[in-house]
């Protein structure tokens, strides 16, 4: 009966969108599964280390977890303000409304990892009264103070080169920290050199920081202008 009445709207498909839209999506979904897998190799290294250095980065990482949790939303809507603006080729907007993001940013990722590094025995004691891990806690928790604070800047520069339509940067940056940074540097620091945990923390903090340098002078360039343009 329907289909004899008659449709009352009017169905268009653009088969170029769809080109588009994966040009789009399908870098990010690389990037983000190298660094899933990274990191699986990686907790594969850290339970070769013993059981508590294991038990150390689960109870760890469930706590520094939240610590990028503001970084992580202003990352979901920096993509629809700069897409907004690169729509109408607004390059001022954008520059301004990221620099302004970054600020808020690493200022709460900061000041969130800064009240976990002081109470990180009593939040740690919540899953744990081994002595082994709260010694660990200390090394770790001050990195993550570190790699916190860049992260922000990567999950701010990262969604808005990837709004931009400037998704091989962001692609290859990742795939790089992904395998050349966590996968690598926690081999050698971890393992061959035998710091364990705090070796494999480090090797996320270069990771972080070599991400944040790289969105910065590249967006600082501006290269990513010539897509919008």
């Amino acid at each position: 009966m329907f289909a004899h009445s008659g449709c009352p709207f009017t169905l268009c498909f653009d088969k170029s969108f769809l080109v588009k839209l994966y040009k789009t999506g399908i870098p990010g979904s690389i990037a983000s599964l190298a660094y899933n897998l990274a990191i699986a190799l990686t907790v594969g290294f850290i339970g070769a280390m013993g059981i508590v250095s294991l038990n150390a980065y689960s109870y760890t990482n469930s706590i520094v977890t939240y610590a990028c949790t503001i970084s992580t939303v202003i990352s979901a809507c920096v993509p629809v303000f700069v897409g907004r603006y690169a729509g109408r080729g607004d390059i001022v907007s954008i520059k301004k409304f990221c620099r302004i993001m970054l600020l808020f940013a690493v200022g709460a990722n900061g000041l969130i990892s800064l009240f976990l590094l002081i109470f990180r025995r009593n939040l740690l004691s919540i899953f744990t009264n081994e002595e082994k891990i709260f010694a660990m806690a200390l090394a770790i928790f001050a990195i993550d103070l570190v790699i916190e604070c860049f992260r922000a800047v990567v999950h701010t520069l990262e969604s808005a080169l990837n709004a931009c339509g400037d998704v091989i940067t962001t692609l290859i940056t990742g795939l790089a920290s992904a395998w050349g940074c966590i996968v690598l540097l926690s081999y050698v620091f971890g393992v061959s050199l035998g710091i364990g945990l705090v070796g494999c923390w480090i090797a996320f903090a270069i990771s972080e920081v070599a991400k944040a340098v790289t969105y910065i002078i590249h967006f600082t360039r501006g290269k990513w202008i010539k897509i919008i343009s």
